[in-house]
């Protein structure tokens, strides 16, 4: 992978961390060993967004609402 400004990008990452959200559109017909679907990044949303108690009247999407549990509950949102 090639990045414009590499050692930007690895110091905005030790600093901020980063979340991957990979396979989100393989998962659509993934099953877990309990034959239950996976969750899609919508429904992952609303869950963490219930979870850390976040104002759902917001219009955050998953990218968003991990952005600002970040903020205040960083520890929580890799621990869960």
């Amino acid at each position: 992978m090639r990045f414009d400004n590499e050692e930007l990008f690895k110091e905005l990452v030790k600093k901020y961390g980063m979340n991957l959200f990979v396979g989100a559109g393989f998962s659509v017909y993934a099953y877990n060993e309990d034959k239950e679907s996976l969750p899609l990044g919508e429904e992952i949303n609303k869950k963490l967004i219930k979870f850390f108690s976040l104002d759902n009247g917001r219009k955050f999407n998953l990218s968003k609402t991990c952005q600002k549990i970040k903020i205040n509950n960083s520890d929580m949102l890799e621990k869960n």
